[in-house]
């Protein structure tokens, strides 16, 4: 199926078929993306902060869009979302926005409201290079490697207690138990081939490449070296990519 890139489900598999604009061709071009490759459309929370809170619970990597969608009544009295605090500011948590699937992954994170929580820093774009069963290796977002939750299979941390593989430490085996997020979150997962069962092993971390085209609203693609375009409209629509 052949479709628009503005159009592309978030997280598919995607071929680029073609770019209408020559203008784009050529600014793709330079960056190393061109025609025949394989993409991906990544959600636009990608374009938020990534967040670490501190609460009861312990500590915990905020996509975000999940970090948006949680206010959080500070000390001082004001009222806003996550990706807004500063290192350092407290508060507790005044309201969770979103489904049924959101709130469902952010109670897996050990967070609620009422909950008493402290920002610890923003974190700046990352791609965590890992190794998958052992067999191939994939960079992964700073936004899904906080979604898949699992197991250290050596180290300090009890048996069974679920960790997010953000927080998993370099060279030691990660057996993945849960996946949590939306359609878009699962559907990259898919096209990643992870799943319940794989053993994951974190090599290194590294800040993500990204270019701006443009201002405004932003269609992020990405390809399989983690490189990071972001998008205007009329742009993403010029590219046209089959799923």
């Amino acid at each position: 199926m052949f479709t628009a890139f503005s159009n592309a489900p978030h997280g598919a598999k995607l071929r680029l078929e073609r770019i209408s604009s020559q203008k784009l061709e050529q600014e793709l071009f330079h960056t190393g993306i061109t025609v025949g490759q394989t993409v991906y459309r990544l959600d636009a929370e990608l374009d938020m902060h990534t967040v670490k809170i501190r609460h009861k619970g312990g500590e915990t990597v905020l996509s975000g869009g999940m970090g948006g969608k949680i206010l959080g009544h500070l000390s001082d009295g004001r009222i806003i979302a996550l990706t807004e605090m500063k290192a350092g500011e407290k508060g507790h948590i005044e309201t969770l926005e979103g489904g049924e699937e959101l709130l469902n992954a952010l109670h897996a994170l050990g967070i609620h409201e009422e909950q008493e929580f402290e920002m610890i820093r923003v974190l700046p774009p990352m791609e965590y290079i890992t190794r998958i069963n052992q067999k191939r290796r994939e960079r992964l977002s700073e936004g899904l490697a906080a979604k898949i939750l699992g197991t250290l299979e050596m180290g300090s941390l009890e048996k069974g207690e679920l960790i997010q593989f953000a927080a998993s430490s370099a060279a030691v085996p990660f057996k993945v138990e849960k996946i949590i997020g939306g359609q878009s979150a699962q559907r990259l997962m898919q096209a990643y081939n992870i799943q319940k069962g794989d053993v994951l092993v974190l090599e290194y971390v590294e800040n993500a490449p990204a270019f701006r085209l443009g201002q405004g609203e932003h269609f992020i693609l990405t390809n399989a070296g983690g490189l990071r375009i972001f998008l205007k409209k009329e742009q993403a629509e010029n590219i046209i990519v089959s799923c």
